[in-house]
């Protein structure tokens, strides 16, 4: 436990002694296929263990039970385990607490509720997006669909939307009919994607169950069905994809920063309509006269208080389909440009003091007499 994250050396620590003990060393894994406990799986003996069924804990606890004094049955047991989600230590706990104040625990007992006892499951956002969307989604009630949006509010109405086209809704019986629920889901996720908004951005925390409903259940229910690749993604599983909304966003919160700090190196209000023209001025001669053209390029940057780093952005397609500029300059040129650029500073890298220097050691003279 704990390998995984922040640890440093530990793997290799436990490595060593698993080399050098003599008394065999058992370690506990939830995944062993990260890349981090390949050492240790190189020196393990690898042993699988499932997940035990409901049924299979309800009668290893029937036993307890029954030796305990404890009077139940087989299928009071099942919903118990069920309930706990599989979790030993607490249905231990819950039929020892019981025993104190029972003899007898029957059906009716745990069949509301299941005594207070409940557990979530530790679902992934993934496996909740492909729970929805799919057939098994269908068989829950409103709320327990809504809690399971609520496993990550953030993420899963994210992936909905990423992979609710994908899906062949059942409602639907021709392709006219198949738009139509379309366009009824994506109404959902608009106005579950309002309701987020005001949610976060004026703290009205109410809104959330709607916001939830809305991103999430609402357009699952129109759009459950079976999943289809329509191969746009090559090499894509048939899986839920991740979020592309992510990336894209991040992107666009770097090109605002980008383009704001070369608003104020030009000291102008609007630069989108010279986005060609400084980029032909940037590239262009290095294409034409190679190396001759860098000086031309730093003058007209100096010129116009542009830095390295303005440059790369500007040579960068805004588009997707767009090649960048600059794609015929040789490697050599543009090392040759990148090392005028560092020399003339015009590069937005952020200033560090100078190390100091060493101090000489001083020679030995020998030691000391006593």
């Amino acid at each position: 436990d704990g390998m995984s994250g922040s640890d440093r050396g530990g793997i290799g620590e436990i490595v060593d002694c698993i080399k050098s003990s003599k008394i065999p060393i058992v370690c506990i894994c939830n995944d062993k296929y990260n890349p981090k406990m390949r050492p240790l799986r190189n020196v393990c003996l690898e042993l699988d263990f499932r997940k035990p069924t409901k049924q299979q804990i309800a009668r290893r606890m029937l036993g307890i039970c029954h030796r305990e004094g404890l009077k139940t049955d087989q299928i009071t047991l099942e919903t118990l385990a069920e309930a706990s989600n599989g979790d030993l230590r607490m249905l231990l706990g819950y039929l020892q607490n019981v025993s104190l104040t029972k003899k007898v625990l029957k059906y009716d007992d745990v069949r509301t509720g299941e005594g207070g006892m409940t557990k979530d499951a530790d679902m992934s956002p993934f496996v909740v997006a492909s729970t929805l969307l799919g057939f098994e989604g269908g068989k829950m009630s409103i709320a327990d669909q809504t809690n399971m949006v609520f496993h990550d509010m953030d993420l899963i109405p994210l992936l909905i939307q990423e992979n609710y086209v994908n899906h062949r809704p059942k409602v639907a019986g021709n392709d006219k009919q198949r738009m139509q629920v379309i366009a009824k889901a994506a109404e959902g996720i608009s106005s579950g994607d309002m309701a987020g908004n005001v949610m976060r951005g004026q703290g009205q925390w109410g809104l959330m169950p709607f916001m939830g409903v809305m991103s999430g259940v609402y357009p699952a229910s129109y759009m459950r069905g079976s999943r289809e690749i329509f191969n746009l993604y090559p090499g894509e599983g048939n899986f839920p994809r991740f979020s592309a909304w992510l990336g894209n966003n991040s992107s666009q919160g770097k090109n605002s920063r980008l383009q704001g700090e070369l608003k104020s190196h030009m000291m102008c209000n609007s630069i989108a309509e010279y986005y060609t023209l400084l980029s032909k001025m940037l590239s262009v001669p290095l294409e034409t006269k190679g190396k001759e053209g860098i000086d031309e390029i730093v003058a007209f940057m100096e010129e116009y208080n542009l830095t390295k780093e303005d440059r790369e952005y500007l040579l960068t397609p805004k588009y997707k389909g767009r090649k960048p500029a600059a794609t015929k300059i040789p490697a050599a040129v543009k090392s040759a440009l990148t090392r005028a650029l560092n020399k003339k500073g015009l590069s937005n890298e952020e200033w560090q003091p100078p190390k100091p220097k060493a101090k000489p050691k001083a020679k030995g003279k020998g030691k000391a007499k006593k």
